[in-house]
């Protein structure tokens, strides 16, 4: 077997995007669906001919990249895509995703099954309940489907990580996290600073109409400004377009760079965060700091640092709501609905019954008060079966970091786990494989271990 260097796998990944987006522009699109299928098995059968080269890691990569770049790519050719094209399109990394889980699941040996196991038959009944419920309450079809995808998402990158620990060196995988986010660091003081219609250049109005989300009238989505500070504000969104989406991202570029000891890249990460005006990676630096103190000093440090942490946390929200920034009240409003609605609602009223997607794909939702919250989401759509999954899911995560030796891995881990955590409650697009994909894909790797070891500084 010839083993490519990660340049030439790189380039073969450009190939297969441009050759989709080539036969899009010159065939019909009777054809263009043909061809599309083809080109994706193809560069499929491809990636599982390389499955023993020591460039895995990149094909793992691959669902993050896209998630990345796929904005760009897609806005400079959307004038040759149809709203029911781009659905296709936009779905491009989670087909490979799904492609790698299944295939990695039966070509790869898992280590210790029984663990692995836990989480394949807690995903088995989150799908069982969540077809259960659309048979006996129904959804619009794309609604469910759509809402699945996000529900199941967390779980499916987790296991394509665990199934693949023992096949990558997390060091290469996180040079790769850490090259590209030079690239959307750059890219985003690009479109912030010096090329501020940037995104309009790249059609980010037809992108997002046929996306069937709003636009405003400057041309550009209504969360590319914030109000926290009392004035609207331009966020950065860099390759995203989208700066919730950018913020997670950010936060773990932040903390893996961290981890690896590239200060200058945190360093650069943090001042992003300020820039995106990102909730969900303040809030995430916030719960850094209080574990790294946790594990580094005298457990009286933790708890002086926990009650000075959570004030400024609400500090920062009292801000937020004296200068009439509603965003903040939706994600806390949206979680404690879903709460209180849950006993009149113990099942669930159904995936694709609820939400922005729901709201978004179909014309017929339930009155709720669950709003921005992915959590909420959860309870809303799959009643105390899911608010367990998830709890159980969560806390298994963190209960496993006790078996961790090395003190810088597990404040990591721990942080990390937490942070996004918090995101799924306050934020429904945290769910989504665009911010939750890397995240869970990283747990998974550690995770097939009880023993991690595995992480160096600077290579």
């Amino acid at each position: 077997m010839i083993i490519f260097s990660k340049k030439v796998h790189l380039l073969l990944f450009i190939i297969f995007v441009s050759s989709i987006l080539f036969s899009k522009i010159i065939l019909s699109n009777n054809f263009f669906y043909i061809i599309f299928f083809i080109i994706l098995v193809s560069y499929i059968f491809l990636m599982l001919y390389f499955h023993n080269s020591k460039n895995i890691e990149f094909y793992i990569f691959i669902p993050f990249l896209i998630s990345t770049v796929q904005n760009i790519y897609l806005g400079m050719n959307i004038n040759y895509i149809t709203g029911i094209e781009l659905k296709l399109l936009l779905s491009l990394h989670m087909l490979l995703l799904y492609s790698l889980f299944f295939n990695y699941y039966i070509l790869f040996p898992i280590k210790n099954k029984y663990y692995f196991n836990f989480f394949k038959y807690m995903l088995l009944l989150l799908i069982v309940h969540s077809l259960v419920l659309f048979i006996f309450k129904g959804a619009n079809t794309m609604a469910f489907l759509a809402s699945l995808r996000n529900i199941m998402s967390p779980f499916v990158f987790f296991m394509l990580g665990y199934i693949v620990s023992n096949k990558i060196n997390i060091n290469n995988y996180f040079k790769l996290v850490i090259y590209l986010g030079y690239f959307i660091i750059f890219f985003g003081l690009l479109e912030l600073f010096i090329i501020q219609d940037l995104w309009l250049s790249l059609n980010i109005s037809d992108l997002w109409l046929k996306k069937d989300l709003n636009i405003q009238e400057h041309g550009f989505p209504g969360n590319f400004y914030g109000k926290e500070s009392g004035e609207y504000v331009r966020r950065m969104v860099s390759t995203f377009a989208d700066p919730v989406n950018l913020g997670t991202a950010m936060f773990m570029i932040l903390m893996i760079s961290w981890l690896k000891k590239y200060y200058f890249l945190m360093f650069l990460s943090f001042i992003s965060v300020i820039l995106i005006i990102s909730k969900g990676a303040l809030l995430g630096i916030l719960i850094f700091i209080w574990i790294y103190i946790k594990n580094k000093f005298h457990i009286l440090f933790s708890y002086i640092s926990a009650v000075i942490l959570i004030s400024l946390g609400l500090a920062f929200v009292y801000i937020s709501f004296l200068n009439n920034s509603m965003s903040l009240f939706l994600h806390f409003s949206g979680f404690i609905s879903s709460l209180t609605e849950l006993p009149n609602n113990l099942l669930g009223r159904g995936v694709g019954n609820i939400g922005v997607l729901a709201t978004q794909l179909s014309k017929v939702t339930f009155e709720t008060g669950i709003t921005e919250s992915g959590l909420g989401l959860i309870i809303g759509q799959l009643g105390i079966i899911g608010l367990l999954i998830y709890l159980l899911f969560f806390s298994s995560l963190l209960k496993h970091t006790k078996f961790i030796e090395d003190i810088r891995i597990k404040i990591f881990l721990q942080t990390t786990i937490l942070s996004i955590f918090f995101n799924i409650i306050f934020n429904e697009v945290a769910l989504s494989p665009n911010s939750s994909g890397i995240y869970f894909t990283i747990f998974g790797i550690f995770f097939a271990s009880k023993k991690i070891n595995k992480i160096q500084g600077k290579t």
